[in-house]
């Protein structure tokens, strides 16, 4: 087999204005060639796609708009952000991209309560169907406590689940009605099976006070949960998370059972 240099000077003996050229200068010519091919070759070859990894593009404008403003929102709250701050964050190049996909800001902060509370009504939902199918009869409080709690400790364990919490946590105490409503209205199916189960648990106790109840749970596992960290610091004899996380079932269970009495007037 020849080398490249080689056929080039036998292709030169049959242009005669080939034959002044020098052995040295067929073997420059063919280095260029050479390194011509390679190099063009390798600008436009594609980037290796690395098997199991999601690429960032992968994720469309109106989901990275999402994303982000839970985010920004929970840090921020809504009137701290601007629309140039989600765009940036977002990756997004179009500056109308909120308004094209939501309409105004609110449909984004509606979207962002929306995708923040399903994943904690799917875990509650899921927890109280295996509850339901292992036991006959009412579910014990125990058990419809577990269901309002486990899922919001298991969200904060991930830095974008604990943002999704902090997010909802602003919207119900900084919003103004509008977000308490939006809230309400999401969580409202699962809400009232919360309330109908934490009744026919506690009966004596009557549906005002489950109903009521139900939602001071919800309000104060959420409001443990964000404000983690405090614990560090507080003069307590156990740091162990397991063992808060009980304590923290346990007096909400306890909330929920006990039954003030009103008291009496003087006469």
């Amino acid at each position: 087999m020849h080398s490249a240099p080689s056929v080039i000077c036998r292709r030169a003996y049959a242009f005669p204005r080939l034959r002044e050229i020098t052995w040295w200068q067929l073997a420059s010519i063919w280095v260029r060639l050479y390194w011509y091919k390679r190099t063009k070759f390798e600008m436009t070859a594609p980037p290796p796609i690395e098997l199991g990894k999601r690429r960032e593009s992968d994720e469309g404008p109106k989901a990275r708009l999402i994303k982000e403003s839970i985010r920004l929102f929970a840090r921020h709250g809504i009137e701290g952000v601007s629309i140039r701050a989600l765009n940036k964050a977002a990756a997004v190049s179009s500056q109308n991209a909120v308004y094209h996909y939501f309409g105004d800001i609110w449909g984004l902060v509606e979207a962002a309560i929306e995708v923040s509370l399903q994943r904690y009504l799917t875990g509650v939902s899921a927890i109280l169907d295996a509850a339901e199918a292992e036991t006959s009869g009412p579910l014990p409080l125990k058990a419809v406590v577990e269901a309002m709690v486990r899922p919001i400790v298991r969200i904060a364990s991930s830095p974008e689940g604990m943002a999704s919490l902090q997010f909802l946590a602003r919207m119900i105490g900084g919003s103004g009605a509008r977000g308490k409503e939006v809230i309400a209205r999401e969580w409202r199916g699962v809400a009232e099976r919360v309330n109908d189960l934490v009744y026919h648990a506690v009966p004596e106790n009557g549906r005002e006070a489950a109903g009521a109840k139900a939602l001071f749970a919800f309000n104060t596992a959420l409001n443990v949960v964000v404000d983690i960290g405090l614990e560090a610091y507080w003069p307590l004899e156990t740091k162990n998370t397991d063992r808060l996380d009980r304590y923290l079932l346990d007096y909400i269970e306890g909330g929920i059972r006990f039954s003030s009495k009103p008291i009496e007037s003087c006469s």
